[in-house]
């Protein structure tokens, strides 16, 4: 009788425990994944360096600058809409181009308006910029092509050391010329949004073409360049 007792005393307990049981059985399964998932993440990858993949995009890309809000619409293909702080006024195509007069990495004074008589791109970048480094080779190559047909190229890099600068171009084999625009205020005069941004001043000293973004090749830039260069 005992025996019996019990037996049917116990039997419908098993199955009533285990209806209770499998939820947090899963609950607790679940947090277990989830711990081991993070211990892997935190101390497996660890060590790894950061890495900055670059979009896929064309070769007509703009590095921007913060603070985005549209500024000026000109007629060129890569459009921007970042902002730089307090920028000059409004720039028009047939003015002359604003002067400036800047240092060059290793300390030489060049100023725009010396160059009066001959077709002059002032190219806005920086060392950063991706976009920029693309179009490097191409600006070298037609400076190479036309300088002797009185081309200048004038990279105006924006807030960096002369030695960075300097270090930049000796490295790419980039002969035109380099100058400082340590505070910003040039590229504000000539209201740049993003890198690389690049005006066509023609010989008479206006303002011709404006391109935001990189070059693709030597040829875009040598389309721009065609009737300045050939006047």
């Amino acid at each position: 009788m005992t025996d019996t007792t019990l037996g049917s005393q116990t039997t419908p307990v098993v199955p009533r425990l285990s209806r209770y049981l499998w939820a947090p059985a899963i609950v607790v399964a679940l947090i277990g994944v989830l711990a081991t998932g993070f211990y892997l993440g935190k101390h497996l990858l660890a060590d790894e360096p950061d890495v900055v993949e670059l979009p896929a995009r064309s070769v007509n890309s703009i590095a921007r600058l913060p603070d985005s809000s549209p500024i000026v619409a000109i007629n060129d293909s890569a459009s921007t809409t970042s902002r730089a702080s307090e920028p000059g006024p409004k720039l028009t195509f047939g003015q002359p181009a604003p002067d400036f007069t800047l240092k060059t990495a290793d300390g030489q004074t060049v100023r725009l308006s010396d160059f009066k008589g001959r077709p002059v791109l002032v190219n806005f970048w920086a060392t950063w910029c991706a976009p920029c480094l693309v179009e490097m080779p191409a600006l070298e190559q037609v400076y190479a092509k036309y300088k002797d047909q009185g081309l200048v190229v004038l990279a105006v890099n924006e807030a960096e050391s002369a030695d960075k600068v300097g270090q930049y171009m000796q490295t790419y084999g980039l002969s035109f010329t380099a100058v400082l625009d340590m505070d910003l205020s040039i590229g504000r005069l000539y209201r740049i949004t993003g890198y690389p941004t690049t005006w066509l001043v023609d010989r008479e000293g206006n303002l011709r073409q404006l391109r935001r973004g990189a070059f693709g090749n030597a040829d875009q830039i040598e389309r721009l360049l065609t009737e300045v260069v050939a006047k």
